[in-house]
């Protein structure tokens, strides 16, 4: 190879590893900073949260949480997983221990992006103690979330006006939930003017010929028609012919 050909194939190599070293930084990069959460949970066992932010550059980065778990009170932690997330000027990138279904049991929740409202992309993590991982349970994608008769309810902000609110069924042993709502409630004023109106609130679920009113599974279910308050008006099914 004549000198020149070298030279400007050298330097095109250098290049590349900058380019390779820039978008996928080395193990061994320090944090730019780091944090740790720990909980205990209803059963003596325990996890602890460590998580640690690399910058790219200003703009970019990634943060990755490392999920020590410990079975029983007194028995050593270790890591049993990790949750990747992006980090920047454009993601949130949060990550915090939460119990949503008010169980003793915690889990990890995640948020990656938010909108303009409450909305917020995200996800929960469970701790499988038997297998010794950390598996996704629920990707979240509203303003909070809580169970309900069997239900993981999700509320979303639909509108300036309007709330919609998903809800989920449960699978056997709360080991995850099916993949769509089981039924919707939509909770709207007519106008963000008028909140002296009246609220009305309607249930509906899929049907191979479309969307449906329903009534609610149960009466406990019309405490999600007060998202603006105790009164509304709700819409109720055509009766069958």
């Amino acid at each position: 190879m004549r000198p020149a050909a070298s030279f400007i194939a050298l330097r095109r190599l250098a290049v590349s590893l900058f380019l390779v070293a820039a978008v996928f930084p080395c193990s061994a990069q320090e944090p730019d900073s780091t944090q740790t959460q720990s909980t205990a949970n209803g059963d003596g066992s325990a996890f602890k949260l460590v998580t640690q932010v690399f910058k790219i550059n200003k703009v970019q980065g990634r943060q990755i949480t490392t999920v020590h778990f410990s079975p029983a009170a007194g028995l050593p932690m270790q890591a049993i997983g990790e949750i990747v997330q992006p980090a920047g000027d454009n993601n949130r990138a949060m990550v915090f221990v939460t119990d949503w279904d008010k169980d003793g049991m915690h889990e990890i929740q995640t948020v990656d992006t938010c909108g303009a409202g409450p909305n917020c992309a995200g996800a929960i993590y469970r701790i499988d103690a038997r297998q010794g991982r950390v598996s996704e349970f629920f990707k979240t994608s509203g303003a909070d979330i809580s169970l309900m008769h069997g239900y993981l309810i999700e509320k979303s902000r639909g509108s300036c006006c309007a709330w919609v609110v998903d809800a989920y069924k449960l699978r056997p042993g709360g080991v995850g939930v099916e993949p769509g709502p089981a039924f919707s409630v939509l909770v709207e004023h007519a106008t963000d003017k008028h909140t002296k109106q009246p609220v009305t609130c309607v249930f509906s679920q899929n049907k191979p010929n479309g969307r449906r009113v329903m009534a609610p599974p149960a009466i406990e279910f019309l405490s999600l028609c007060e998202l603006y308050g105790k009164r509304y008006q709700l819409k109720r099914p055509m009766p069958v012919k």
